[in-house]
């Protein structure tokens, strides 16, 4: 399973479409087997979303996200979990907790 996390430095970006990069992971079985941060400042929502399909994400952990573009971000088969903050690392973890089975 691939998981992105827009970032705002070490942190879940406040917002989608504001964040500076975005932390694609792998996982398998609920353990990390990469992780990778791409930078994206220049790209807007509609591109933001076009990269996540080319990624193959299927999950996407952010802050703040409207719902036009979460709505866009679900019709790909992404599932969005939002309104998350914190340390991004610590935000990806205790979600993994909670899905440990997923991705197997």
């Amino acid at each position: 399973m691939r998981v992105a996390v827009p970032l705002f430095g070490k942190r879940v970006s406040p917002h989608f479409r504001t964040s500076a990069e975005v932390l694609l992971v792998d996982v398998i079985r609920g353990k990390i087997i990469d992780e990778k941060r791409i930078y994206w400042k220049e790209l807007g929502a509609f591109e933001r979303i076009e990269k996540l399909r080319q990624w193959n994400v299927e999950v996407l952990l952010c802050g703040g996200i409207t719902l036009f573009n979460k709505g866009r971000v679900r019709a790909l088969g992404v599932e969005v979990v939002s309104e998350l903050r914190g340390k991004a690392k610590d935000v990806l973890k205790q979600w993994l907790q909670g899905h440990s089975s997923i991705g197997q």
